[in-house]
């Protein structure tokens, strides 16, 4: 099972995105929580849309290690 590219699927529910961390339900749920609490600092990229939680495809990339985030060329 491959990650989807964020321009096919640019959110995925928690469940699924568990799926590919290879992590369970409550964990992705807790990692997402902590994200939030956190400000970003730590735990599964996720934003809130409305009372849902949704893990953006390409920040999920990123944190996985699979794409980049773009280089600021303005340095």
């Amino acid at each position: 099972m491959s990650i989807p590219n964020p321009i096919d699927v640019p959110a995925l529910t928690v469940d699924e995105a568990a799926d590919f961390y290879g992590i369970g339900r409550a964990a992705a749920y807790a990692g997402c929580n902590t994200y939030l609490a956190t400000d970003g600092a730590e735990g599964i990229p996720c934003i809130r849309v409305g009372r849902f939680i949704r893990v953006p495809t390409a920040a999920m990339r990123v944190h996985l290690g699979i794409d980049r985030l773009p280089q600021d060329e303005s340095s």
